[in-house]
């Protein structure tokens, strides 16, 4: 075994001898096996080194995703923190409100005043439970604005239904209280006002509300009476003519009569009366503008 070879013959294409060339057959097994060995472990050192560049280009990328969802972060804080901070100057503007509505007891403390230097500055960190209390702040804060909301909704009805505005234009010819009657010359008590004006001014509703009568009372001669809630009552006396009917819904300023002079009056103008609660009031009170002869 220790002399065995193996023989190779090279034959020329050309004319010339033959060569015979011998291996060893325990050379050739080495050779074969070591080219083996390092075919094997190149194998592997490619195969390693393709696992390896995949783990890196992999990681690469985790590390970039990394830093997109760090920066996506930051961003969400800041937006949060901003967030937080607009909840509450919401929150004390909705209590200034309620107390202005008398639905709250006490403003919001006063702010203080002061800081860090900005090298000291770093965005704020919201936690679990921060995002918790600003999520009751703003269940509180919603039902608080609900109340505020119905309050006043309520208020713009009541205003509404105020008899704020002058139903015609005119010379105020008598004032509300006591005076001297004009037909008798005795004092008596006067529990409206009297704007003198020509005949078919058109008169204007001073408020919303819902006509109770129209027709014939007395010494009221043709006379309409409204009805605005609230326990507010107006009523206008002396008209030529309707332009509504009773059950009928007015707004402010819809015209609702024409001046005229019909029952106990001297000369055209409209009587006018203001009663809240069953109790005559001066209507001048509840006109906003002041008062002024028109023309």
């Amino acid at each position: 075994m220790a002399n065995e070879f193996y023989t190779l013959i090279v034959v020329p294409h050309a004319k010339a001898r033959f060569r015979k060339i011998q291996v060893s057959v325990r050379l050739t097994k080495w050779v074969l096996g070591t080219t083996a060995v390092a075919t094997l472990a190149v194998s592997g050192t490619f195969v390693h080194y393709a696992r390896v560049a995949a783990e890196v280009h992999e990681l690469r990328q985790l590390r970039d995703e990394n830093k997109v969802l760090l920066s996506k972060t930051q961003e969400y804080e800041q937006s949060a923190g901003k967030l937080q901070a607009k909840v509450q100057q919401l929150q004390n503007m909705v209590t200034k409100l309620g107390v202005m509505a008398g639905l709250e007891h006490s403003l919001p403390e006063p702010a203080g005043v002061g800081g860090v230097s900005s090298m000291d500055s770093t965005p704020p960190k919201l936690t679990p439970s921060a995002l918790a209390d600003m999520d009751r702040s703003l269940t509180k804060l919603t039902d608080r604005s609900a109340q505020l909301e119905e309050f006043y909704r309520d208020q713009t009805v009541l205003l509404s239904s105020t008899p704020s505005v002058w139903p015609v234009r005119g010379y105020l010819s008598a004032a509300f209280g006591n005076r001297i009657d004009p037909f008798t010359a005795q004092k008596d008590f006067h529990p409206g006002i009297d704007i003198s004006t020509p005949i078919g001014t058109k008169v204007q509703a001073p408020a919303d509300g819902i006509v109770i009568s129209t027709g014939q009372q007395g010494g009221y001669g043709n006379a309409l009476v409204i009805d605005h809630g609230y326990g507010v009552v107006t009523r206008y006396g002396h008209l030529d003519s309707f332009a509504v009917k009773p059950g009928q819904r007015v707004k402010r300023g819809d015209v609702i009569a024409y001046v005229g002079s019909t029952g106990r009056s001297t000369g055209p103008h409209l009587h006018y009366e203001v009663w809240v609660r069953d109790q005559a009031q001066n209507p001048i009170h509840f006109i906003l503008d002041e008062y002024r002869t028109f023309g």
